[in-house]
């Protein structure tokens, strides 16, 4: 399904960073800002969606794409594998829109953290800190998440130097009832958080 949609909305010939390339031409729109984007990409598709949209944007300048794990027993992926398995489904989007190995793809830890102070190991979290202790750029780094954030959170942990190096912009916790309807099954948890 993944393959279809994408080959209906990338059919063109050229590649997506080309065609943001012609029409945004380098000399008029530049990236403001380094991103790590950080999500499940094995559950809904909502995580496709926005690896396709930073993707199309000029103004970005992707430094790392991470797969990260759903919860355990999550009925997308149900495997143990789910981080794995969410760094095959980014590889599989970059090749159906021929940026094939344009950018760099890592794997977050597969299981969530165990405590508050112990660090999972994952190529994520090292790169997490690989970028955010960078002093040959002045553009800001910005941490994009979609879900959990284990990778970052162990990233802390191993080098808590980055904290004041990057900012996270994250889509998680409850909706807040002033602002929102909570939906059916609200729970105070919500997903991303727990």
């Amino acid at each position: 399904m993944l393959s279809l949609f994408c080959t209906d909305l990338f059919s063109q010939k050229d590649t997506v960073h080309k065609q943001a390339g012609s029409i945004f031409p380098e000399d008029i729109v530049k990236p403001r800002m380094r991103i790590i984007i950080d999500n499940d990409f094995g559950g809904d598709p909502d995580g496709l969606f926005q690896l396709v949209q930073h993707l199309l944007s000029p103004s970005v300048e992707i430094r790392g794409i991470i797969g990260s794990h759903l919860r355990a027993g999550d009925s997308f992926d149900p495997s143990k594998e789910t981080a794995a398995n969410a760094k095959k489904k980014i590889e599989e989007m970059l090749n159906i829109m021929n940026l094939g190995k344009t950018y760099n793809v890592y794997q977050g830890s597969n299981i969530a953290l165990q405590n508050d102070s112990t660090a999972q190991a994952s190529d994520a979290a090292n790169a997490i800190i690989k970028e955010a202790m960078r002093d040959d750029t002045k553009l800001p780094l910005y941490v994009v998440c979609g879900a959990g954030l284990t990778d970052l959170a162990s990233a802390y942990l191993k080098e808590p130097g980055i904290a004041n190096r990057l900012t996270l912009i994250w889509i998680g916790g409850p909706e807040y009832p002033e602002l929102a309807t909570p939906p059916p099954g609200y729970t105070s948890l919500e997903y991303n958080l727990a």
